[in-house]
């Protein structure tokens, strides 16, 4: 791989078929970057998370969709859960609501009912057949859904009968408490995650954590920190280390962490072959969106955030390679699914765009 610093990093954009500022060199490598983003159009998937999206014997599969109630899995009224099938991104299917099975944990406190999964991520061992995903819990919940003051963790979920019925194998990260939170705040916890399978051996989770005001009960800090584990050891307990400090030596389970893409809402990694470089596409908390970019997992070395990038994220957004769907590789041309709420109907909604890739 070459490794290209793009620093310093101001990049070309042409904005849905408009140009704005021409492309700025990287004079050390004199490599320039630009995108053309298409017009967008209405996509079917609304999901109240990153999707997990994976191939399995020549189909593809892509979980997900809103939270589930611990324990809730006899009931349609409540299981937000969802597993579509098919040959490609435009042609799947939903198959019948996933279940999750009673040994889910109830993480709730006296006087809070709450306790909420979903499933982020998805990876499939071929030899086995088994289904891997990342079940992200929120609960703690102390001003119902409007605000962030909730405390989150993250476990693996297991399946052996293709995303049917999950079970739960136990918390793989969880965050950093050694040290008391700032003055009127509370811990945030780990959620929110982008799930990476780069091909190095490793399956890699981007998380968000941070902190809430106590006063406000709004988050007053949230970053991108990064937890990986060798495919070998299938994502187990125990197995996670997160990078801290320059190395992967820190335990998944209340390990130290370092904020790799500081006050971040949502980032989503892939890496793009015609680019020759891992591309993280994401929102601030203000909802402006922004790129960056890294040349090696080991060392984590993403640039600052890009915020020239158009402002065509919502909550969520996704990177989709345009060939074949594959959410980990891509190429000069992807698309770029974003899922979020509409501002004027309060309904959810979403949309998929093309993003055509420029470099010289």
């Amino acid at each position: 791989m070459n490794r290209y610093v793009l620093l310093p990093l101001v990049l070309g954009l042409f904005s849905c078929g408009k140009q704005a500022e021409g492309p700025a060199v990287d004079h050390e490598t004199e490599l320039r970057v630009g995108w053309q983003v298409s017009q967008p159009t209405a996509q079917p998937y609304t999901f109240d998370q990153l999707p997990g999206i994976a191939r399995y014997r020549g189909d593809l599969y892509m979980l997900g969709n809103a939270g589930t109630p611990w324990n809730n899995a006899d009931d349609d009224r409540w299981n937000g859960w969802a597993l579509y099938k098919g040959s490609g991104p435009d042609d799947l299917s939903e198959m019948p609501q996933p279940r999750m099975a009673a040994n889910f944990p109830y993480l709730r406190t006296e006087g809070n009912e709450w306790c909420y999964y979903w499933l982020m991520g998805l990876w499939v061992d071929e030899a086995t057949g088994i289904f891997y995903s990342i079940a992200y819990s929120e609960y703690n919940y102390m001003n119902g859904w409007d605000s962030e003051a909730k405390e989150r963790r993250l476990g693996l979920a297991v399946s052996h009968d293709q995303g049917s019925t999950w079970t739960y194998e136990g918390d793989i990260v969880t965050q950093d408490k050694s040290s008391p939170p700032p003055a009127n705040s509370q811990y945030y916890g780990v959620g929110d995650i982008s799930f990476f399978v780069p091909g190095d051996g490793y399956a890699y989770i981007y998380y968000k954590q941070g902190y809430y005001s106590l006063t406000t009960l709004h988050r007053t800090q949230q970053d991108i920190s990064v937890a990986r584990c060798a495919l070998d050891d299938r994502l187990a307990p125990g197995k996670w280390k997160k990078f801290y400090a320059g190395g992967w030596d820190e335990p998944g389970l209340g390990g130290k962490e370092t904020a790799i893409i500081p006050y971040v809402n949502i980032a989503n990694v892939a890496y793009n072959t015609y680019l020759d470089h891992f591309v993280c596409i994401g929102n601030a908390p203000s909802g402006r969106s922004f790129i960056s970019f890294a040349t090696d997992m080991e060392r984590q070395d993403w640039t600052e955030r890009d915020f020239s990038f158009p402002d065509i994220t919502s909550f969520y957004n996704w990177q989709v390679n345009s060939e074949d769907g594959n959410a980990h590789r891509m190429g000069k041309q992807i698309e770029l699914y974003t899922a979020g709420i509409d501002a004027a109907s309060g309904q959810r909604t979403g949309f998929r765009y093309t993003i055509t890739f420029t470099k010289e």
